[in-house]
Order: structure tokens, then C-alpha cells, then sequence
């Protein structure tokens, strides 16, 4: 499912393959039409794809199940082949509306109105905390703040420590 301002967060590793599937039209329901895009970070956060696109996939045939694989490798024996690295995020969205008047948009589409955004952390641990996510409190003016240096003297193995001010 598709969280609301994130999209959907999956880890992959190298090695690992992620199908996209266009499903086949249902006899009741109205087909949903959408280009998808590997796109920057910026562009996922943005919702537009209109510099330096990348198609995937478009899912525009009705008819028929449309497959796309993308293989998580380093390096592709394909010169127009994805390449993937370990603690990197990669970005796939559409910002094509769902119909298919709306299947060329590059700006918006279901990448706003229903984040729909694939955030890919190749390679990392889903449990690891994110850095941006700890704080760092400022010292107290209580605390002793002075840095102490120990040194290991060639002759004697017995550590000294250095007094700031103090010649060493």
C-alpha cells in the first residue's frame, strides 16, 4: 500500500528482482492507464518528471498482462541495463492520472493525489536508524568540556596526559 506523502518503502539487495505487473482490464471495472518512471529524488518529491525521464513501463493495453522486471545488479551485461548500488535509494512514480487522456502528464498525476512513489533502499537495513532522525543535545556549560589527549611516549608504555596551556 501506498502511504500518504511516502509511497511504498521496500529494501531490496543486490541480487534481488522486483516485478511490476499492468494487470489485464477487469470486465467491470475501468482500466487505469500509467506510464512509470525511475526517477531522482527530487523528482519523486516534486511528482514530475519532466527533465531527464526514464521510462519503465506503460501500462496501456487493456487486453493483456504487462511484465516488467527490474533485476537489483550492480552492474547490467545490458549497455542500456539498470545498475544498482548497495546504500543508494532509487525512486520510481507516475504522474499520469489513471486515464489515458492523462497517461503523457508529467507533472502531478497519482504521484500527488495518491502517492504512488516506489522508494527502493537498496542494500540497507530496514531496522537501521535514519540519521536524520537523532539529535545532538549542546553541551552543558556544567560539564568539563576541556579535551583531553593521551599519548603513548616510544620509551615508556605508560599513557601521560596532556593539561591544555602545558607544553607536552
Amino acid at each position: 500500500r501506498f502511504m500518504t506523502g511516502k509511497g511504498l518503502v521496500i529494501y531490496p539487495e543486490i541480487g534481488d528482482k522486483l516485478d511490476i505487473i499492468c494487470p489485464k482490464a477487469e470486465p467491470s471495472k475501468p482500466y487505469e492507464y500509467y506510464k512509470l518512471y525511475l526517477v531522482r529524488k527530487d523528482q519523486a518529491d516534486a511528482c514530475s518528471t519532466v527533465m531527464d525521464p526514464n521510462v519503465l513501463v506503460t501500462c496501456n493495453r487493456p487486453e493483456q498482462e504487462i511484465r516488467f522486471t527490474i533485476k537489483f545488479q550492480e552492474f547490467s551485461p545490458n549497455y542500456m541495463g539498470l545498475e544498482f548500488k548497495r546504500q543508494q535509494d532509487y525512486f520510481i512514480t507516475s504522474t499520469s492520472n489513471g486515464t489515458l487522456d492523462g497517461l503523457e502528464n508529467r507533472e502531478g498525476g497519482v504521484c500527488q493525489t495518491r502517492s504512488m512513489k516506489i522508494v527502493m533502499k537498496v542494500g540497507q537495513d530496514p531496522n537501521a536508524v535514519i540519521p536524520e532522525q537523532l539529535t545532538t543535545s549542546r553541551p552543558s556549560k556544567e560539564s568539563d568540556n576541556t579535551v583531553k589527549i593521551i599519548t603513548q611516549s616510544p620509551r615508556s608504555k605508560v599513557p601521560a596526559v596532556e593539561e591544555p596551556g602545558k607544553p607536552g
